[in-house]
């Protein structure tokens, strides 16, 4: 499948979009495991809510941009402590606190990490989807 640059822009603004939408909407439902009822629901001043699935893809694209391919583990630290200086929740926030400790990727992810299984990664997925339109094995080979 080929897709023009306009196509492809718009297809990347749509993804975003779509996952601020989806984050504002689902935030103060997170974690709960049954059907909520949304109708009616607003944030709190009406403009979409912090996002830490968005903001560490951000910081992900930061590396690429700075750093280019391969990524570094090292720079993946850094960025991630750099940029995300907020309380980041559950398997990020333990990452966090064990880079603090110098026990660096992948160790970070792991070390006393309950979450360590958790959903960021197929969350942060839709990076590489977006920088590998119609190229699945590509963006594996990027993740």
């Amino acid at each position: 499948m080929n897709i023009n640059k306009r196509l492809y822009e718009d297809k990347v603004r749509a993804c975003w979009i779509g996952k601020n939408i989806g984050g504002t909407m689902g935030a103060p439902y997170e974690g709960q495991r049954c059907i909520q009822d949304i109708t009616g629901y607003a944030s709190p001043k009406g403009e979409p809510l912090p996002n830490d699935d968005l903001d560490l893809q951000i910081s992900n694209l930061q590396i690429l941009m700075q750093h280019g391919f391969p990524v570094c583990r090292f720079h993946l630290g850094y960025t991630w402590k750099y940029y995300n200086r907020c309380s980041l929740p559950d398997e990020y926030g333990i990452a966090r606190a064990n880079y603090e400790k110098r026990l660096f990727a992948p160790l970070s992810g792991t070390y006393n990490n309950r979450f360590h299984g958790g959903m960021g990664a197929a969350i942060r997925s839709e990076l590489w989807a977006c920088l590998a339109p119609c190229d699945p094995a590509l963006a594996v080979r990027m993740a």
